[in-house]
């Protein structure tokens, strides 16, 4: 079965610009990811995917591979990751196996946590694994919206936002670390989250798309509070 991981680099960021190449700990977001797939010892090779020739050549560098630069049809802020991913199988002439899809901007992870996801879906049956954490607040029942009036009302009809917290169901987020699916699945639906994924949780992740992002992560890394893998403190 092939493994393979994809890291996704647009050069193109408007919210932070060239969030990809911010630095922490020594390593720049885009080498963070490539080091996690290619310590995991169940991933065969490590590809990103790029519109950006600095991007490609820091990559190569840092041990990835790249098929090629992605065509301008694909470098826009609206174009699907999967679709990325799927044209990137599609030159790589790869149609089965397992994708696993690692985000420069999720760095909180191990290659563990890596490995793991793959067991899942090697020893189980479902389509995909995405990783996920635990959201207390605001927990989606005490979620409101407004109507065409202005009044507030409960966002998930008939549940009352007044029930005691701790007597809510657990709720889950995406922490967008890692995705994984199988790669028939990816080519037939184009997408990282089909019906059949399994949420696996490993613990509070940082998203970053913002440079006030990148700056909370950088802050509780230096106390810390967070372990980025590949980033180095002092």
């Amino acid at each position: 079965m092939t493994v393979i991981a994809v890291v996704p680099a647009r050069s193109g960021s408007k919210g932070f610009p060239n969030k990809n190449m911010a630095r922490i700990g020594g390593r720049s977001l885009l080498e963070l990811a490539i080091q996690v797939g290619a310590d995991a010892r169940l991933v065969e090779n490590v590809y990103v995917s790029t519109d950006s020739q600095e991007y490609a050549d820091a990559a190569t560098k840092a041990g990835a591979r790249i098929a090629a630069l992605r065509p301008v049809a694909l470098a826009g802020d609206s174009v699907k990751t999967s679709t990325v991913v799927v044209e990137l199988l599609r030159q790589l002439r790869i149609q089965d196996g397992i994708v696993v899809l690692l985000q420069p901007t999720s760095p909180i992870r191990t290659p563990d946590d890596v490995d793991e996801v793959i067991r899942i879906l090697e020893r189980t049956d479902v389509d995909a694994v995405a990783t996920v954490e635990p959201l207390d607040e605001p927990h989606p029942e005490k979620v409101k919206r407004r109507n065409a009036d202005g009044i507030l009302e409960s966002y998930i009809p008939g549940v009352s936002s007044e029930t005691p917290r701790q007597q809510l169901p657990p709720a889950y987020r995406l922490n967008g670390a890692i995705y994984a699916v199988r790669t028939k699945v990816l080519l037939e639906q184009q997408t990282f989250l089909p019906a059949r994924t399994f949420g696996h949780p490993i613990g509070s992740g940082v998203n970053i798309d913002r440079e006030e992002d990148f700056l909370l992560l950088k802050t509780l890394f230096e106390m810390g509070r967070v372990s980025v893998y590949g980033a180095q403190r002092g």
